[in-house]
């Protein structure tokens, strides 16, 4: 069972990192800011989303900890 969790929960990360990845793909395409669209921006997008995701789940730990 501990494994079936651990795979479930990392599916659910990722489909958040992919939602806010698209979010931002959305908002401007030139995510990363040097005037062409390309990999380049897939890759710091993914990355950029990656880091708000996990900043986001840390965020929310910590503030449950507090009140346990």
């Amino acid at each position: 069972m501990g494994f079936l969790k651990n795979l479930l929960s990392l599916g659910v990360a990722a489909g958040k990192v992919a939602q806010k990845y698209n979010e931002k793909k959305n908002a401007n395409a030139d995510l990363n800011g040097d005037g062409a669209v390309d990999a380049n921006d897939t890759v710091y997008g993914v990355k950029e989303a990656a880091r708000e995701v996990y900043a986001e789940t840390a965020a929310k730990v910590r503030e449950k900890s507090r009140h346990n």
